[in-house]
C-alpha cells in the first residue's frame, strides 16, 4: 500500500489549481481545487493496494498530473511529474513538474511502502 501527502508549488500566474494521482496510468486519487492560490497545500492523503501482477516493484509507476480549472473552457494541464514506486521512505521529496520538457513547478511529496502479508 502507498500512502501520499503533497504540496505543489508551481511558477504560473493566478490558478486555481488541483491534482490526478495515477498509478500504472489509472486515476487512484484526486485533490480539491484550490482557489486563487499558486502553492497550494493539499494534505491529501490515500492508500491503495498495489497488487501483485508479476511485475517488479520499480516497474510500477506513480503520476502526478497539475491542472488548472476553467470555470468558460476546459482545464489547462499545468504539467506531470512521475515517480517510481520503490520501498524507500520518501518525506517532502521534491519531484519537478514538467510541461513539454519545461520545469513548470515543483510537487513536494511524503510517500510510505507498506507491504502487505498475504494468508
Amino acid at each position: 500500500k502507498q500512502w501520499y501527502q503533497r504540496r505543489v508549488a508551481i511558477t504560473a500566474g493566478d490558478m486555481d489549481p488541483y491534482v490526478y494521482i495515477m498509478l500504472d496510468g489509472k486515476k487512484v486519487g484526486e485533490t480539491e481545487r484550490k482557489r486563487e492560490n499558486k502553492n497550494p497545500d493539499y494534505k491529501y492523503e490515500f492508500e491503495t493496494l498495489l497488487r501483485s501482477t508479476g511485475k517488479r516493484l520499480s516497474d510500477h509507476v506513480i503520476e502526478f498530473v497539475v491542472y488548472d480549472w476553467d470555470r468558460w473552457s476546459s482545464d489547462d494541464l499545468v504539467g506531470k511529474a512521475r515517480v517510481v514506486v520503490d520501498p524507500s521512505l520518501r518525506v517532502n521529496e521534491e519531484i519537478t513538474v514538467f510541461k513539454y520538457a519545461k520545469d513548470v513547478g515543483k510537487l513536494y511529496v511524503t510517500i510510505l511502502f507498506r507491504p502487505v502479508p498475504f494468508f
